[in-house]
């Protein structure tokens, strides 16, 4: 009875030999399994030791709990178990800031402090601390979101470059066909579609529009300036080029190409234009007539009014994908998850503090300034590799009972049970 003095870790020795002299055998054993319970979640590798230290100060109270009220190990509801559930919870997130004098630390203490003071037989007093424990819990989410806020638009951004670039490939794709030289292709894949997509991401609305049709109206001329042609289409291209190369040396200015790539890509396109013209002048030297072309039309062609115009080939359905193991795998990952980094020194615990809205960026993070932003395909293949899994989530206290009553659920998360003297876990919540 009465109030737990604030060091009452060294007290665990003295209630326990009471409790033999003066309890019931029921008695006996309660102050036995908490003791047990306590032995586990010293012993928990998962939690940080400035959360053990909070929660091994807790250890007669829990006793003196468990005494008042046994449902304490079979009911996940009861007030002192729901607050060590959550201390752990808010303790075990990798992203809190558990520094000596940090202000979830400080406010854990108090409530600590005021359990330990006024603690006597009332179970409600526990409510109240939960209700503290989850303000300083709202407090540290709210200060990690700001620190997030930024690193969070940055991989917003990124992610929409990167949709827009798989969209400015696939259209120049459909666009391109067999006799495309492989320079333009390359320069195509490399660097328009940056081109695209950074017109796509970078203005709003039907400016953004307006620019990207430009954009895929300029490739279209590129592809058709290299591509055999009759010879009452030289004219055209020579009327063309120049707003053509204006065109390709505009869009250059919005990615960041090195000037000899650059260089080097414009005198290829001159030398396959030069080479062109002369091939339909010998053409039209010939006397034999030009035989039609046996292969399909070429997407990319000039029109009867004389412009270069993509004409999408009809009755082509383009087949959706079918969703991978990576797929699965990345869709059910949530918010808020733990995931375990396993490396050559050992596993390391992150927070996965936020997921794209097309799930194609994850940002993982963790106390007090590590910050991983990765590609979905790159998280998949770190998964598939087991050199990152899911943290289990259930609580601390669960697995410490379930280890302690010998559960078939807490046994397979492979926690061993380790036994510590009293003396060992007062000195530890000292």
């Amino acid at each position: 009875r009465g109030p737990v003095p604030v060091g009452a870790a060294s007290m665990l020795p003295e209630v326990a030999e009471r409790v033999r002299e003066q309890g019931s055998p029921l008695d006996q054993i309660t102050v036995e399994i908490v003791s047990m319970v306590f032995d586990y979640i010293y012993a928990d590798r998962r939690l940080p030791d400035a959360i053990k230290q909070q929660l091994l100060r807790l250890q007669v109270v829990a006793v003196k709990a468990a005494l008042l009220d046994r449902s304490f190990f079979a009911r996940r509801q009861h007030p002192m178990r729901r607050l060590i559930d959550r201390i752990s919870d808010v303790g075990a997130d990798p992203d809190a800031d558990l520094a000596p004098g940090a202000p979830l630390i400080t406010g854990l203490t108090g409530v600590v402090d005021r359990i330990l003071e006024e603690f006597d037989a009332d179970l409600a007093l526990f409510d109240e601390a939960l209700e503290a424990i989850e303000r300083f819990a709202r407090e540290e989410g709210e200060r990690r979101a700001a620190r997030l806020d930024a690193v969070a638009q940055e991989a917003a951004a990124r992610e929409a470059f990167a949709i827009a670039q798989e969209s400015a490939r696939a259209e120049l794709g459909r666009r391109l066909d067999k006799d495309s030289p492989p320079f333009v292709r390359e320069f195509l894949h490399r660097w328009w579609t940056q081109v695209l997509a950074r017109v796509r991401t970078s203005r709003d609305g039907e400016a953004a529009d307006q620019a990207w049709e430009t954009g895929l109206r300029t490739a279209e001329y590129l592809i058709w300036s290299v591509a055999s042609k009759r010879t009452e289409e030289i004219s055209r291209l020579a009327t063309v080029l120049p707003g053509l190369i204006r065109g390709l040396r505009q869009g250059l200015e919005l990615v960041e190409i090195e000037a000899g790539e650059h260089a080097a890509f414009f005198d290829e396109l001159l030398r396959a234009h030069t080479l062109e013209i002369a091939a339909a002048k010998k053409r039209a030297a010939s006397s034999a007539p030009p035989s039609a072309p046996a292969a399909p039309p070429v997407a990319v062609a000039m029109q009867p009014d004389g412009t270069v115009r993509f004409v999408p080939k009809a009755d082509v359905a383009e087949a959706s994908p079918a969703p991978t193991a990576s797929d699965e795998l990345l869709s059910s990952l949530r918010r808020g998850q733990r995931v375990e980094m396993l490396g050559d020194d050992g596993a390391r615990v992150f927070k996965l503090a936020w997921i794209s809205p097309a799930r194609k960026l994850f940002i993982l993070t963790r106390y007090p300034d590590e910050s991983l932003t990765m590609q979905g395909p790159e998280l998949a293949f770190l998964f598939q590799r087991q050199q990152a899994r899911v943290a289990p989530e259930d609580s601390t206290l669960d697995r410490a009972i379930g280890s302690v009553t010998g559960d078939a659920a807490a046994s397979a998360a492979g926690e061993p049970t380790v036994t510590m003297t009293s003396p060992e876990r007062a000195e530890a919540a000292a």
